[in-house]
């Protein structure tokens, strides 16, 4: 809204720092659903399987792995593509 009514100046910085106030009120002091200072926590279960149980630990742990190795690899493939040297030759442009 600040971009559509031009705000600019000082006012634009005023705006901006009460609207980031305004969020940090609402994420930290009001929980909504998000936790508040704590974020999410109390899960008991995820999908029906315990949180506590070793073997879902474990899925999880290989879950996240399996995801982390997948963007890696998805990554290099983005950057050894054309267009990833597209990007790389935009980046290193110094004009």
């Amino acid at each position: 809204f600040a971009f559509r009514s031009r705000v600019t100046g000082v006012y634009l910085s005023i705006i901006t720092q009460a609207m980031t106030y305004a969020l940090l009120l609402a994420f930290f002091r009001n929980d909504m659903g998000f936790g508040g200072n704590n974020g999410l926590t109390d899960f008991k279960d995820i999908l029906g399987f315990s949180v506590q149980a070793d073997a879902t630990r474990s899925a999880l742990f290989a879950a996240s792995a399996v995801t982390l190795a997948l963007g890696v690899f998805v990554t290099a493939a983005i950057v050894r593509s054309k267009y990833g040297k597209l990007m790389m030759a935009v980046r290193d442009a110094e004009s």
